[in-house]
């Protein structure tokens, strides 16, 4: 019995050290864009949603109505995709 606490307590304590020392939830986010038209680029069609941008890194995409940030975009109606589109391209 007491074997299988110490197992199951070591297996905690272990599985804690994964966790990332800080995350994107806890502080919230640099910038969410939101009521945007995302556009992937795997060639699924657009869907509505937001997201959230963390340490310049895109780090969520939903509904991130109730997350904090400390900017809002606001993109109805426009489109938000990824650098995959070449904007210089013939």
């Amino acid at each position: 019995m007491k074997l299988s606490l110490l197992v199951i307590f070591g297996l905690l304590v272990c599985s804690y050290s994964l966790l990332p020392a800080t995350s994107e939830s806890s502080q919230g986010f640099d910038i969410v864009i939101t009521n945007g038209h995302i556009i992937d680029g795997t060639g699924s069609p657009w869907y509505s949603g937001d997201l959230g941008i963390w340490d310049g890194k895109i780090a969520a995409i939903g509904n991130l109505a109730a997350a904090p940030r400390k900017r809002t975009i606001d993109a109805r109606g426009m489109v938000v995709a990824t650098g995959f589109i070449d904007m210089l391209g013939q």
